[in-house]
């Protein structure tokens, strides 16, 4: 297991508690099986996080809620070369003020999202918008959607950018097959 990058924190109890950005790469290989690396990235909020196997990022997942499926995943073959950006994928749900929000590539698990090249994804009734950070094909950092989300019902609008040229997709690590199903999720601390 290769550490691409290492996070200083408190250990207690085998978590390690932070405060602020962190980004974690880990990576797995073995004759067996090859894991692509995992990126998480949870801006200004305390939250627990450890590294075991080959579940790189593990929380305190008693607590995760999934709000809404976020979006319809798509490989490369959906739409054609060149295409700047994808159709607008709206969706809704409810939120009851509590706890934080994310949109992860998993409904059970706060892991980020493949796109190739990114997204931005904008909340209704608040206007906030959130851009993926970087522009390129891989699994980009966790979003924090809290600050965006207002109690009661949420619309999104989500839409896939294609920055650098070619293909898009999301959900696909490949780009081809769907391997991810990402959703909104609640995170109760």
């Amino acid at each position: 297991m290769i550490f691409n990058k290492i996070i200083i924190g408190i250990v207690i109890l085998g978590f390690i508690l932070f405060c602020g950005c962190i980004t974690i790469n880990v990576y797995k290989e073995n004759k067996i099986s090859s894991h692509p690396p995992t990126t998480s990235q949870i801006a200004d909020t305390l939250f627990p996080v450890r590294s075991t196997g080959d579940i790189p990022i593990i929380g305190n997942w008693r607590n995760i809620n999934p709000l809404v499926k976020a979006g319809t995943p798509f490989d490369s073959t959906a739409y054609p070369q060149n295409t700047p950006q994808s159709n607008p994928m709206v969706f809704q749900c409810y939120w009851d003020g509590t706890g934080s929000v994310y949109i992860s590539g998993d409904k059970s698990l706060l892991t980020g999202i493949y796109a190739d090249d990114g997204y931005f994804i904008k909340i209704q009734p608040s206007g906030a918008t959130f851009d993926a950070p970087e522009h390129y094909a891989h699994q980009h950092p966790v979003v924090d959607l809290t600050r965006g989300m207002r109690t009661g019902l949420n619309n999104f609008t989500l839409i896939i950018q294609n920055w650098q040229g070619l293909s898009m997709s999301y959900g696909s690590i490949k780009g081809i097959d769907i391997d991810q199903n990402p959703y909104i999720i609640q995170v109760k601390e």
